[in-house]
């Protein structure tokens, strides 16, 4: 596999990746880790359709061979930081 690029749609949570995959070819039958940070992008906000759920994430996976979907609900542990503050003027 090679050229791997990830694009997520639209989420109530506004989550994309902070940059582009950073992943060189993987051999048949070889495998291969790779960290994606994320960041919260407002242009990436959407409305929750009626009878979905809030953590749904749904994610494109693009690569030489083609183009791959899946959905995936999204853990409140990754959005909710113990650490986290609101700013005073907030």
């Amino acid at each position: 596999l090679s050229g791997i690029a990830i694009q997520f749609n639209k989420n109530f949570l506004g989550l994309t990746n902070a940059a582009p995959l950073q992943l060189g070819p993987i051999a048949p039958g070889g495998s291969a880790t790779a960290a994606l940070p994320m960041v919260h992008n407002a242009d990436k906000v959407a409305a929750a359709a009626a009878g979905a759920s809030l953590l749904l994430l749904q994610v494109a996976v693009k690569h030489a061979g083609g183009v791959f979907y899946y959905k995936d609900l999204v853990s409140l542990e990754v959005v909710l930081n113990e650490r986290a503050g609101i700013a005073s003027s907030e």
